[in-house]
């Protein structure tokens, strides 16, 4: 890149943060450096908002916006300020919770920030240890869901029956739901008008900040849009093969702490 980037989006896992689903200190200390010449970092997660929080402000010190749940919300800890808001209306959440009362697959229920599980099952703690999710468990979830509007639904399963439901979805769906892969065992639901990119150029505009100096860190079929709506998109190595068609460039993966090399790059043509 000629110059700095004005606005950088990061992406949190298998971007930002290692297998082990945490960010080293080099990559910290990176993403620090970049925020101290002027540029505005942010994150761009499929996580809820409180669980980005964790990184943005325990590890990273940020106090700039934070796009969570791929952007259905954007959200200003600077001031508790939500910035844009989305849901999944109750009627199109139906076919979904209909969906898992009958196959018996693991479902989390997001509202008001809050992550709803049906109990405890190998799926849904498969989810909790990856991002140390605080769940609320309720028996009685899919009654309760039931004309509720969600921020999102995410089912997890094996990464085969994900992509097969993400076909059947979808065909059942349309253009009604933004569907998305964000790993291979989760399958997300949300508002059509929902993407990290749509989220980006929306915080861009608020910002007065050109999108094409903006950049974007990704490696799941989620961040395509966000690769996308970037001036500059940087897919991880080893992305899938549609993240990487859609990126500007390839930065080492995130076991290598790629996102670091690519800003010390950046740095040290300063």
């Amino acid at each position: 890149m000629p110059k700095l980037p004005k606005l950088a989006a990061f992406d949190l896992d298998g971007t930002l943060l290692n297998s082990s689903k945490v960010i080293s200190d080099r990559t910290l200390a990176a993403v620090r450096a970049l925020a101290e010449t002027g540029c505005i970092c942010v994150l761009a997660s499929g996580r809820m908002y409180r669980d980005c929080m964790d990184v943005h402000v325990a590890r990273l010190g940020l106090d700039t916006p934070v796009i969570a749940y791929n952007g259905a919300l954007v959200l200003n800890p600077a001031s508790g300020e939500i910035w844009h808001e989305t849901s999944v209306s109750p009627d199109l959440c139906a076919p979904v919770l209909d969906h898992v009362r009958a196959s018996g697959q693991h479902l989390n229920f997001y509202a008001d920030d809050r992550m709803y599980c049906p109990r405890p099952s190998e799926w849904g703690d498969l989810y909790i240890r990856r991002v140390d999710a605080r769940p609320i468990y309720r028996e009685d979830l899919l009654d309760w869901a039931s004309g509720r509007a969600a921020t999102k639904l995410l089912i997890v399963d094996d990464p085969a029956e994900i992509e097969r439901c993400r076909v059947h979805f979808q065909a059942l769906y349309g253009d009604r739901l933004y569907i998305t892969i964000t790993e291979h065992e989760y399958l997300e639901f949300m508002d059509p008008t929902v993407s990290k990119g749509k989220a980006l150029t929306a915080l861009c505009a608020r910002l007065g900040i050109d999108p094409a100096d903006s950049v974007g860190f990704g490696d799941a079929p989620n961040d395509i849009p966000l690769l996308e709506a970037a001036g500059t998109g940087y897919a991880m190595a080893g992305s899938r093969p549609e993240v990487l068609a859609a990126a500007d460039a390839v930065a080492p993966g995130n076991d290598e702490d790629g996102v670091a090399q690519v800003i010390e790059g950046w740095l040290s043509r300063c």
